[in-house]
């Protein structure tokens, strides 16, 4: 008997929900709140579950909160801090550390596969700085052609990710994007 179409795209990562297991670049984190029951206690199932959408949820995302915020940099900000959240979530559900010194290229674009949006290349890795490519970014194509930088979420889940990894706090500036007119996403994280 099929447990429906909803389970079939699940993923299940056991992992502690706390954010001290994961060091400060997850306090605070709007997703630790969503995870509590409205009790205030953790889910009893410690599940991350995926669904799928269609990537025009991307644009409506965006759009929305244009229309609520009406500032471009709130917009940008809301974006990418939603990002860094799902990032850390990410890697804390991984049950990865910043103690198990793993390689944060190859960590990231294994991670990547999961998330879904688009697919990522590591061009060059130095100890504290990863130029990141992604020639199919499902953020940009599903924005289009904006003339704009537009991988907010995109950059968020990238500093997430790293930072989580690493124990540290990273930054990423995208310095070329398909939705500007470019012909790949180029970001470009640095460590803090």
């Amino acid at each position: 008997m099929s447990s429906g179409p909803s389970r079939c795209w699940e993923s299940t990562w056991s992992g502690t929900s706390s954010t001290a297991a994961a060091g400060p670049a997850a306090e605070g984190s709007f997703m630790d709140d969503a995870n509590r029951s409205s009790n205030g206690k953790a889910p009893r199932d410690s599940r991350m579950a995926f669904f799928i959408m269609p990537t025009t949820l991307l644009r409506t995302l965006r759009d929305t909160a244009s229309r609520h915020l009406g500032d471009e940099e709130k917009v940008r900000s809301l974006l990418f801090e939603c990002g860094a959240d799902c990032g850390r979530v990410m890697v804390r559900k991984m049950e990865i550390s910043s103690e198990d010194k793993v390689d944060i290229g190859d960590t990231i674009t294994a991670l990547w596969i999961e998330i879904g949006l688009g697919r990522l290349s590591v061009k060059s890795a130095e100890e504290h700085e990863l130029v990141v490519i992604c020639d199919d970014s499902t953020e940009a194509l599903a924005n289009g052609d904006t003339g704009k930088m537009i991988c907010d979420l995109t950059r968020g889940y990238l500093v997430g990710i790293a930072s989580t990894l690493t124990g540290f706090e990273w930054t990423c500036t995208e310095k070329s994007c398909l939705s500007h007119g470019d012909p790949e996403c180029v970001y470009v994280l640095k460590a803090k």
